[in-house]
């Protein structure tokens, strides 16, 4: 052949290679192995995958025996293989990809790109169209439950996926046939299937679905794996019944950092995103997430590393599992409408090695909506707002460095706790399956802020938080363990179950005491709450003390009922208490001693009218209540005034009186003052006393020889002063002197008693005797 002929040949290739062609057309084309490049315009139609070809190393007759769709046989040996876009992207159109239309299964040509971009070292795999439909491939039998075959879509590298859409490219997962999951249509043998995990048909098959996303068990270790932009439709709306084969990303702890961003899962059978079985620590960060609507678990991450959740939304679920030992931050974060979650730092007790600090999962702006149990483990710190939901501190081995705060609602429902927690029994429980043979730990280091709300709905149909903090027996650590209980709901809290009363070791088996409660001076109970104890009668009575609650008292009858304070269990040095008188007329009067009733006061206190109260504070070194505040609405200075109508004259060695209205005092208190105004009493001896409930009656002996006259209209004004002492039998031969007279005179008539004594002797030596 002349050199005129390789010319023209080598023109003609090369005026071949630039018509616009499509990748099918390039395999049908004669040999060109002169070409290093070619454009295509489309993979089997123009305008659809669209690519460019090139010749390299890594093009050669292995790779297009594996993937054939993306590799073009040039003849003599000689490949070009699919390059990347510029930024190392390939889309599912440039490996053959038919355009969405209901009924076409797409699912071969993402797997295909995803199998490709893996192979030759590509950024990852580019979704352009706004939809795809995915069936699952068959299952064999036989297999490992954890084996790719019969996933839809399978990664092994890591790798980028990303919708390339204005919205989230959604992928429609079908069954093997083209209908809803919500239709099983496949049945599995599986190796190592355990009976707990799902019932088995009755020929001892599994009922298949397959996941959306998994990430193969057996490739060796991810360094980063990055999903984007990407909405997955399980299509299994209705189920009811978990299906452990039907995750929508199931990762199987080889993969070091996990990013999810603009991601969502929803209407899977078995658990939407799963992250389990990591033996190193890996990071996983989801931004812009969704996970919503199956009977099992919308997240179930297990694993030992750090993450943060920003803007994260799941529910609609079974459950939400996260379990943390190098800590989460979980900011802008909604759970909602599950029967349980489960939050913690760390698991059964097994904490970080010796000298290392345990780091805290931290909830920022985080909103718990109708869950009946928000289960939180240990090393927590931040805030939480929950709806209709019970906040259950579990004790999985070890309970420990906690700090929240919960805002807890009442909205659609009520008659539910805030917060729930118990200990253990004792010291010497082992945890079950503890590989180092560990003992349940006492709860501590907690310090829990709870206030109580409802909405305006909840008011309107009367729904409340029942109970701020429920302690379901156990022991917790009175030292460590701190509620602050605030708001409205009601009751503050409530102490059931079973409450240990010590054993002769006292190490081993110790006796439950309060931990440290603080109930806010503006918690507003909505049932009654505290020790509620109405007295019967006066004198003396016993007052069981509740930590922090407002202890509500009255009494029965008039009198003075004097309390002596008690407590059943062991308080913390420094714990408050209030007892406060719900109903109180001001002649009902509950006293705390001043000293030898349980409590060291400055003086003694009065409780007289509704509302007034005593703040206390346990000093357990005198092992004796203090007083931190004290107010009642009893003036403890009462008057009265009388204007004389009609002159009043005391003739030589004679007696008069008159009363004077003193509305609230009592025959045990004192007169302090008695003024008269302008007039003269020269040399009257004048003897004020109480001589009945709201009257002072005023005694007057002329001891002179002529008679002294009180002019009209002399005002005369008298001062009590309230002196609560307890109310005595009274004595009536004493009440002819003008003396409430009692069989032991009270120090509040002392000052009356002595002038009556020298108005008597005086009266008796002017009769002769």
């Amino acid at each position: 052949m002349s050199a005129i002929d390789f010319v023209a040949r080598a023109i003609a290739t090369q005026a071949t290679a630039a018509v616009p062609q499509t990748f099918a057309d390039h395999l049908r084309a004669a040999e060109r192995t002169g070409l290093n490049r070619i454009d295509s315009i489309g993979h089997s139609e123009s305008g659809l995958g669209a690519a460019t070809y090139l010749s390299d190393l890594l093009a050669d007759e292995a790779l297009f025996r594996d993937h054939p769709a993306a590799v073009i046989a040039m003849g003599k040996g000689k490949f070009l293989r699919l390059a990347g876009d510029a930024s190392g992207y390939v889309t599912p159109e440039q490996l053959g990809c038919p355009r969405s239309a209901p009924g076409v299964n797409q699912q071969p040509y993402i797997q295909a790109a995803i199998a490709y971009a893996e192979a030759v070292g590509l950024r990852g795999v580019l979704l352009s169209q706004p939809r795809y439909e995915l069936w699952a491939p068959v299952r064999p039998d036989g297999l490992n439950w954890l084996h790719p075959a019969g996933s839809c879509l399978v990664v092994s590298k890591g790798i980028v996926l990303r919708g390339s859409g204005a919205g989230r490219v959604i992928l429609e997962c079908r069954n093997a046939v083209g209908g809803r999951n919500d239709n099983v249509v496949q049945q599995a043998a599986i190796s190592d299937w355990q009976a707990d995990w799902q019932p088995r048909a009755a020929n001892g098959k599994v009922p298949w679905i397959g996941s959306a996303i998994l990430v193969d068990p057996a490739a060796p270790v991810i360094d980063e794996l990055l999903i984007e932009n990407i909405e997955i439709d399980g299509t299994a709306a209705e189920a009811s019944e978990p299906n452990r084969t039907h995750c929508g990303l199931h990762l199987q702890g080889n993969v070091r950092r996990l990013h999810l961003r603009d991601f969502a899962i929803h209407d899977c059978a078995g658990d939407l995103y799963v992250r389990k079985g990591s033996s190193e620590p890996a990071e996983e960060l989801l931004e812009n997430c969704v996970f919503a609507g199956t009977p099992a678990a919308a997240i179930l991450s297990v694993n030992s590393g750090p993450g943060r959740y920003l803007n994260v939304v799941a529910g609609r679920a079974g459950t939400v599992e996260i379990v943390s030992t190098l800590g989460h931050h979980f900011n802008a974060v909604r759970l909602h409408d599950m029967p349980t979650c489960l939050i913690t730092g760390s698991t059964d007790g097994e904490l970080q090695a010796p000298g290392q600090e345990q780091p805290y999962s931290q909830f920022h702006e985080v909103l718990v909506e109708n869950v009946a149990a928000m289960q939180l483990g240990a090393h927590l710190r931040g805030r939480l707002k929950t709806t209709d939901t019970t906040v259950v501190f579990l004790n999985r081995g070890r309970l420990e460095d906690v700090e929240l705060e919960i805002d807890a609602w009442a909205d659609r429902k009520g008659n539910f706790d805030a917060v729930t927690i118990a200990g253990p029994q004792d010291r010497v429980t082992p945890i079950p399956g503890s590989e180092t043979g560990a003992f349940y730990a006492v709860p501590s280091f907690l310090t829990v802020q709870i206030s109580g709300r409802r909405t305006a709905r909840a008011a309107q149909s009367g729904h409340c938080v029942r109970t701020l903090l429920a302690m379901q027996g156990g022991l917790l650590d009175q030292d460590s363990v701190s509620f602050t209980l605030t708001g409205t709901a009601g009751q503050a809290f409530d102490l059931t179950g079973t409450v240990p009363t010590g054993g002769a070791d006292q190490t081993s088996h110790p006796a439950f005491r309060w931990p440290w409660l603080t109930v806010s001076e503006s918690f507003q109970p909505l049932a009654p709450a505290g020790t509620n104890l109405t007295v019967p009668a006066p004198g003396a009575f016993d007052l069981v003390l509740r930590p922090g609650i407002a202890n509500s008292i009255s009494a029965a009858v008039e009198g003075i009922h004097t309390a002596r304070l008690l407590h059943q269990f062991g308080m913390a040095d420094g714990q408050r208490a209030r007892i406060s008188l719900s109903d109180g007329d001001g002649k009902r009067i509950i006293r705390i001693a001043q000293a030898g009733m349980g409590a060291r006061l400055p003086e003694d206190r009065h409780l007289c009218r509704t509302g007034d109260y005593i703040e206390l504070r346990w000093d357990a070194h005198a092992q004796v209540w203090v007083e931190t505040a004290y107010s009642s609405s009893e003036s403890r200075e009462l008057g009265g005034t009388l204007t004389i109508e009609n002159a009043l004259e005391v003739q030589a060695g004679d007696v008069a009186s008159f009363d004077i209205q003193v509305p609230g005092a009592n025959t045990t208190d004192c007169i302090t003052g008695l003024v008269w105004g302008q007039a003269r009493t020269g040399a009257l001896q004048i003897s004020p006393v109480i001589s009945a409930s709201g009257l002072v009656t005023v005694h007057l002996h002329n001891p002179a020889l002529t008679a002294i006259t009180i002019p009209e209209g002399t005002q005369v004004n008298t001062l009590v002063r309230r002196n609560f002492l307890p109310n005595l039998p009274r004595n009536p031969a004493l009440s002819i002197y003008g003396i409430d007279g009692t069989s032991d005179a009270p120090v509040a008539n002392v000052m009356n008693l002595l002038p009556m004594l020298q108005a008597m002797d005086q009266r008796l030596t002017a009769l002769g005797y």
